[in-house]
């Protein structure tokens, strides 16, 4: 295979992962919807599945959201201001997202471990926690990669823009 391609699979494995979790989490709560109100015989087991499935299609989905500046910000108030303000503005912003992506990495880390060491598992499929909640951790990491480095091409550019100005 061609590393171009090897690269993409891998660069775009969040949004894989998260949309086979989507599809299956469709499929699973119609047939849920149809077991219980068509047959009376509702599953029992949906709602861990479920909860699972939404997880790990929020933060994989998240994660790709970074990667393509799809999340929602403030750029027509930052633009406003100079080019040295917007500059101090973004190193701002950029510390603000980069702490709370840290904490929830390690906050949820914790909790994993937890998980972990106390053997927690699901009451009724008996799927492991950790196995459910391990997405929290390793999408916070995706995400801080995925903000960073365009963030520090853009901030690049940025200060070359103002050093061409002679600013």
């Amino acid at each position: 295979m061609n590393k171009r391609i090897i690269k993409d699979i891998v660069g775009n494995l969040d949004i894989g992962i998260a949309c086979v979790a989507l599809m299956v989490l469709i499929v699973l709560t119609f047939l849920g919807v149809v077991m219980r109100y068509v047959f009376a015989n509702p599953y029992v087991w949906l709602e861990e599945v479920q909860i699972a499935l939404f997880l790990w299609v929020a933060f994989l989905g998240s994660s790709a959201a970074f990667r393509f500046k799809a999340h929602v910000e403030i750029g027509m108030l930052v633009e406003r201001f100079p080019q040295r303000v917007q500059i101090l503005l973004s190193l701002f912003i950029y510390a603000v997202v980069s702490f709370s992506l840290l904490y929830l990495g390690l906050k949820s880390s914790d909790m994993v471990a937890m998980f972990i060491r106390t053997n927690k598992s699901t009451s009724v499929l008996s799927i492991p926690s950790a196995l459910i909640y391990g997405v929290i951790p390793v999408s916070a990491a995706l995400m801080w990669i995925n903000y960073t480095v365009p963030f520090l091409t853009g901030l690049k550019e940025s200060l070359g823009r103002m050093k061409g100005e002679g600013v």
